[in-house]
């Protein structure tokens, strides 16, 4: 019988891993989202927390996906 491998990440998690992972010359990250911003794989039972506590907070946000796909959304409320 094949052996599957477990991974200690969801889908969402392993994507926004990729999508942030330093390469592995020491060249600087390629960062396309805002600073500051909360990074948030969607599929975690801890989303919901890490959304509520950026938007209050005035940050931007990126949401990561299991399909791949990533959104991002932008504070209305001003950063203090």
């Amino acid at each position: 019988m094949a052996q599957v491998k477990k991974s200690k990440f969801t889908r969402a998690q392993e994507i926004l891993n990729e999508r942030t992972r330093v390469p592995e010359n020491g060249t600087a990250v390629d960062w396309p989202y805002p600073s500051p911003a909360t990074l948030v794989a969607t599929d975690t039972d801890f989303a919901m927390q890490s959304i509520e506590q950026a938007a209050r907070n005035g940050q931007a946000i990126v949401l990561f996906f299991p399909d791949g796909e990533e959104i991002l959304l932008t504070p209305s409320k001003p950063q203090d």
